[in-house]
């Protein structure tokens, strides 16, 4: 349920009434009662400011959280709050009310009236297990957080719910936003939480609070174990920022303690411990630079960073160019990172610090000789659209050192676009030599300068510069470096059909490779080679175990459409898992709908008793969606409200599996038959037996969802596109003012009905288009999000 929190009450306009003393409660007691809600409204006010001294009210003010205004409820519930403990036992009894609104304003109230409300702590503790809303629940964590936040219990409880990955999310982001609340205990559960991907921004933000608002010497103490281990695992640390001036407190205060330790790990024989002591210290010295704070730790931090700046290491220099700070000591090994294939990482560092290499690099550049002067083009590009050094560059593109000429070829490779393709039978063979380099950075290096000439040659010429690559990218596949491996499996897709047979017998095999981002690269090979590919494309839907690739698989097969038939079995056995069903259907649609609609139809009747009892018919009709949706309509249009709703609800539920075609009959049919129930409706909702009334109401959100449904093609004629869409609208906002009517009927069921009916919007969609996720999905497989931040991942590796 969507609470519609309303802030009128801070305007109250109306009759200003000041009440200072007891003496006026009475009169505003009185105003309570008034028929106009502005005088109400403005007397609940009054009693909030009275506080404490309003507490003969209490027996009025607790009737409005079961009323029908929402407003008089905030308002209500805030003055309850102000009078304090004096309220607890009024709403007490509303906590187990069964409106759960009324007990959403209940639990609000306690959380205002705060400490003062501990007593309530267990009862609360209950809800937030037990309480059927989820919303309530919410409110619950908040409020024992207000209430207790000293108690262990509490801290525990939100705890547990914040680790739980059972638990319903907006429940455990309630708990994790409020552990803010438990100061120093509650660090050690939130730093638990930071590699949960799925909450760990939360996390952060939360922890990250703490700091900020206990910059105190016994809570920095407290602080530092954790903030060591994060600063030294730059899965963590490189993802999230800590803004605020909490972390540099604790670095500052204890930051000189894990030198030690640090020094240590730089000596360590194994190369990733060594990167992540370099990560800290990088991390430690930029951040107490920027805050200009301990300048003595900043240099001890700098001093064990500089040796690192010529590390051997491409890894280890792209981290110290990457995080460490502009600062006198450093400025000469920045300079030094000029020449280096790192340069970029530094070149971001130092501008995002306000430091100027531009400057010491034009001098340097006119002072050159002929060598240094490329390694200085190379390094500092931007500069690399000036024609003088693409001048030069160019004119040693036959240089004699063959590191020079890989060098060239590399930096060219990004110059494509204005060179023409006999610039290419220059520049690919250099290419073509480094991958057979001892090099694996100059390999790796290679293919993404190919792969920079094929994208860019793609998309402004119609000659491939490349050529027919596919015979040397097959032979390369045994690479001995994984990320050379994965980076020619990207070259190669394009181009497969040149030797699909011997492409296939290589792909075979690495659909068993244990690393999804390999299989996720196979993938795309393979359907690239169309309906040779698919029978392998069937297999991986049969037996991937990795839900990126599985999703990526059936996208492409979903692109092949009628090419890709084999796979329905296997599609249609996947779709039967409840996670796979969106990326399953999605592809059986594309490729054969009616073919799939069956199938699909009875793994869905498998999964919703509604559709089993409503979808009955012979197969001649059952198995015929044309025929299904015709039946389901003239079914429809002769029945009551309560058959109605089934019907609405197995039409929402196949609407997705619907052809282009089957999707417009549906829509047109169902325009004039919406008007019909909803007269009904209308009719209805006057009765006087409040299971009618309830029927009613039930139904106004299945007729919304069926007039949300567009035409995919509209008349060429605009004024009947607008018609059709205005009509839409018109009966969506009619609907929308039932509901609210209904808001305030004198059954609470109806009102629960009709409130939570009515905070779920729903809006026609664009023209053109249904009101489904994977319909009519604009575009087309990428490489893995993960390659987009390879170099990155492999540092760490």
């Amino acid at each position: 349920m969507t609470r519609l929190i309303v802030l009128g009450f801070l305007l109250v306009p109306c009759i200003e009434i000041r009440a200072q003393t007891p003496d006026s409660v009475h009169n505003l007691i009185i105003q309570l009662k008034s028929k106009k809600a502005e005088t109400r409204g403005a007397a609940l006010n009054a009693l909030a400011e009275l506080g404490p001294k309003a507490a003969p009210a209490i027996p009025v003010v607790v009737d409005f959280l079961t009323g029908f205004d929402e407003e008089e409820r905030i308002l209500a519930t805030f003055a309850l709050g102000s009078i304090g403990k004096a309220s607890l036992p009024a709403v007490d009894k509303l906590l187990d009310h069964q409106d759960e609104t009324t007990r959403y304003y209940a639990v609000w109230a306690f959380a205002l009236i705060g400490e003062g409300a501990s007593t309530q702590a267990p009862r609360l503790l209950k809800m937030l297990h037990k309480d059927d809303d989820e919303d309530v629940r919410i409110k619950t964590a908040h409020a024992l957080a207000r209430i207790a936040p000293n108690s262990r219990d509490v801290l525990d409880t939100l705890a547990k719910l914040a680790k739980s990955k059972n638990t319903h999310k907006p429940v455990r982001l309630a708990a994790i936003e409020e552990l803010r609340h438990f100061g120093k205990d509650a660090l050690a559960p939130l730093h638990y939480l930071f590699p949960d991907e799925e909450v760990s921004w939360y996390a952060i933000d939360s922890f990250n609070h703490l700091l900020n608002e206990n910059k105190k010497d016994a809570f920095a103490q407290a602080a530092w174990p954790h903030v060591a281990e994060i600063l030294i695992d730059p899965y963590l640390y490189a993802s999230f920022d800590f803004p605020g001036d909490g972390l540099i407190f604790v670095l500052s205060a204890h930051g000189e303690n894990l030198l030690p330790s640090l020094v240590k790990m730089l000596t360590d024989k194994n190369l990733r411990t060594r990167k992540r002591a370099v990560w800290a210290l990088g991390q430690m010295a930029a951040n107490l630079t920027t805050a200009k704070t301990n300048p003595e730790l900043v240099k001890k931090a700098i001093k064990l960073l500089l040796p690192h700046f010529q590390s051997p290491d491409v890894d280890v220099r792209r981290i110290v160019a990457s995080i460490a700070p502009w600062h006198p000591d450093t400025e000469k090994a920045f300079e030094g990172l000029m020449l280096d294939e790192v340069f970029q990482d530094a070149k971001w560092n130092v501008s995002h610090q306000g430091g100027d290499l531009i400057g010491r690099w034009m001098k340097g550049y006119e002072a050159a000789k002929l060598d240094e002067k490329l390694r200085l083009a190379f390094a500092f590009e931007a500069r690399e659209h000036d024609k003088d050094v693409l001048d030069l560059v160019w004119a040693n593109v036959k240089h004699k050192d063959p590191a020079m000429r890989h060098r060239i070829a590399c930096w060219l490779a990004k110059e494509w676009r204005r060179n023409d393709a006999k610039a290419g039978k220059l520049i690919v063979p250099i290419l073509l030599d480094s991958l057979k380099s001892k090099n694996a950075d100059h390999r790796l290096q290679a293919v993404n300068a190919l792969q920079s000439i094929q994208s860019a040659a793609l998309a402004t010429i119609d000659s491939d510069p490349l050529g027919d690559l596919t015979p040397t990218i097959l032979d390369r596949l045994d690479d001995p470096s994984p990320e050379v491996r994965l980076a020619l499996l990207h070259l190669l897709h394009p181009r497969t059909e040149a030797d699909t047979k011997r492409t296939l017998k290589l792909m075979a095999p690495l659909l068993e490779h244990p690393e999804a981002d390999v299989r996720w690269a196979v993938v795309s090979v393979l359907a690239f080679l169309g309906k040779q590919g698919v029978a392998l494309l069937a297999k991986v839907v049969q037996e991937e175990t990795d839900a990126n690739v599985l999703e990526h698989t059936c996208d492409w097969l979903a692109l092949r459409r009628e090419d890709a038939e084999a796979a329905v079995p296997a599609l249609l056995k996947r779709a039967e898992q409840e996670e796979f069903w969106p990326v399953a259907s999605y592809a059986l649609f594309a490729i054969a709908p009616d073919r799939s609609f069956p199938g699909l139809l009875a793994i869905l009747k498998k999964r919703d008793e509604a559709l089993r009892r409503t979808v009955i018919y012979p197969s001649a009709v059952h198995d015929n969606p044309a025929k299904l949706v015709e039946a389901l309509l003239d079914d429809w249009k002769k029945s009551d409200l309560r058959q109605s709703q089934a019907i609405v609800h197995t039409l929402l539920r196949i609407q997705p599996l619907l052809s282009e075609e089957h999707h417009n009959t549906l829509v047109y049919r169902t325009a004039p038959l919406v008007s019909e129930h909803l007269d009904k409706v209308q009719k209805v909702l006057t009765s006087k037996r409040a299971e009618d009334r309830r029927d009613a109401v039930v139904m106004l959100p299945f007729l919304k969802k069926m007039r949300a449904l567009q035409p995919t093609k509209y008349l060429e004629d605009w004024k009947k596109r607008l018609e059709f869409q205005s009509s839409a609208e018109q009966q969506i906002a009619r609907m929308d003012d039932l509901l609210l009517k209904a808001c305030a009927d004198e059954d609470l069921q109806v009102r629960r009905l009709a409130r939570k009916a009515y905070s779920a919007k729903v809006q026609p969609v664009l023209p053109g288009g249904y009101a489904q996720p994977f319909r009519f999905k604009e575009w087309w497989p990428q490489p893995s999000p993960r390659q987009e931040f390879a170099p990155r991942v492999v540092a760490w590796a």
